[in-house]
């Protein structure tokens, strides 16, 4: 077993940032934590996170050189922009980063600048390892920068890579998803994200078109060797967390077999032979749930459901590191143990 492991959290504060504080202070293989927020640098971690006071007894950092030393693994918790203009520091002095923003996850610059403005660190771009977990072990083994990916990529790649390596989707694919309103991160400067604007309401945005279909684009041709033509229309729900995909495909084999056979023995992936995903039976886990229906008309229904803000991110960019530093995949992430 290595020895324990030092790290920093850049965007502490935030949700994502809380949820990896929540994962990481109890993770048997972590030793020293670095708490890092430009707005609450000298405060207490625990007086903005009551629910982990005993676990955590640090302040927040603000950035500095001093905080670049000596970590063994850094996670940006941080809006796109922050850590493509801090990962090369980090990585000349050997330290594993794990990037939880979009600044890594496309490959391509332009299709990146057309979705996000200019990239600080292009160069850095080609050795980034994408990180579904479940289909990027082999890569993830000997990486030092890892791109997580976003929350409703997470679900709607595990939902069709097994449909579409399998050679049986035959047309367009239109892909159904709602997020809850933790999926905009901590946001003062929106008010329509507001829970009291949201509560009792729904309804669709980006329908001219969302900064992840080109991530889940690249990551169903990576993962699969060809990406189908792809509608995709976000939603936001009247919950503060959880993500439920419904995605139409039309098929040509039981999608079910496939979904099964494909995520086989995976500890986080549960396809259902019976009853549907909910979101409830997600939340505050690192498991995603799948199931698929035939409908009529050569069409398969395939639903994922999981938590936005753990298996779409913090869950995940921490079972990374896991595989990253040989240690077993669900240490730390086995019980619901997050605030």
């Amino acid at each position: 077993m290595p020895s324990l492991l030092k790290v920093t959290i850049f965007g502490a504060s935030g949700y994502v940032g809380a949820e990896l504080t929540a994962l990481l202070c109890r993770h048997p293989q972590v030793g020293t934590i670095t708490y890092v927020s430009r707005s609450l640098a000298g405060q207490p971690v625990a007086t903005h996170m009551p629910a982990l006071r005993g676990c955590v007894n640090s302040t927040f950092q603000a950035p500095s050189e001093e905080v670049f030393a000596e970590s063994d693994v850094a996670f940006f918790a941080t809006p796109h922009g922050v850590a493509m203009n801090s990962a090369n520091a980090l990585l000349m002095q050997n330290t594993v980063v794990i990037d939880l923003s979009p600044d890594f996850r496309l490959k391509d610059i332009a299709i990146f600048e057309k979705w996000y403005g200019q990239h600080t660190s292009p160069e850095l771009l080609p050795q980034a390892v994408y990180g579904l977990t479940e289909s990027a072990r082999p890569a993830l083994k000997n990486a030092n920068l890892i791109a997580c990916p976003g929350c409703f990529a997470t679900a709607i790649e595990l939902a069709l890579i097994p449909l579409v390596a399998a050679g049986s989707v035959n047309d367009h694919i239109i892909v159904d998803a709602k997020s809850g309103v933790s999926g905009a991160g901590k946001r003062t400067d929106r008010t329509d994200l507001l829970f009291a604007e949201q509560t009792e309401n729904f309804k669709a945005y980006a329908v001219e078109g969302h900064r992840h279909q080109p991530e889940i684009e690249q990551a169903v041709r990576q993962f699969a060797g060809h990406m189908p033509p792809m509608a995709f229309v976000p939603h936001l729900l009247p919950t503060a967390r959880g993500l439920y995909v419904s995605a139409y495909v039309p098929l040509s084999a039981d999608a079910f077999s496939l979904l099964q056979t494909h995520w086989a023995d995976e500890l986080f992936i549960d396809v259902l032979d019976d009853g549907l995903p909910e979101i409830s039976h997600v939340t505050r886990t690192n498991r995603v749930q799948l199931a698929a229906r035939p409908l009529p008309g050569g069409i398969t229904l395939v639903i994922a459901a999981l938590d936005n803000l753990l298996k779409g991110a913090a869950g995940q960019a921490v079972q990374n590191m896991n595989v990253r530093f040989g240690l077993p995949e669900d240490m730390g992430l086995s019980g619901a143990r997050t605030v």
